[in-house]
């Protein structure tokens, strides 16, 4: 079996070009790009510790939640950022005021650290997981 030929965004990732990587979701590769910011942002802050806590890292925080607001068509009010998609479905599930007879419908190919989450809700609510 001949191995799959890389794609043409691959060149976005630091990924080893002897591997078929796979997995972009609970281990997923991060792009070059974000990898640079990610890299000016911690010079950022190492040059200046406090300097950046105090007066820098809330307006860098809330023009990020801007800049994404506007591009999703979001209201901001309503936006926040997680470490991860298990931390932000947590979120979302544990914020619900389920009631017995209510329900959540999840796709049958669903991510196991959420189904997790989701057995935990609506097991202590009463409310059912529906599988689609």
């Amino acid at each position: 079996m001949r191995r799959p030929r890389k794609g043409e965004l691959s060149h976005h990732w630091a990924l080893d070009p002897e591997t078929t990587f796979l997995n972009h979701g609970s281990f997923g590769a991060t792009p070059s790009v974000i990898l640079e910011e990610q890299s000016r942002f911690r010079t950022l802050m190492e040059n200046d510790p406090v300097r950046f806590f105090e007066r820098e890292y809330l307006d860098l925080w809330d023009e990020a939640r801007r800049t994404l607001s506007e591009f999703l068509s979001a209201d901001i009010n309503g936006m926040t950022f997680v470490s991860n998609a298990t931390q932000g479905v947590n979120t979302v599930l544990r914020s619900l005021q389920l009631q017995p007879g209510d329900e959540i419908i999840v796709p049958d190919h669903s991510y196991q650290a959420c189904w997790n989450a989701i057995d935990y809700v609506t097991e202590r609510s009463g409310a059912k997981t529906v599988v689609v």
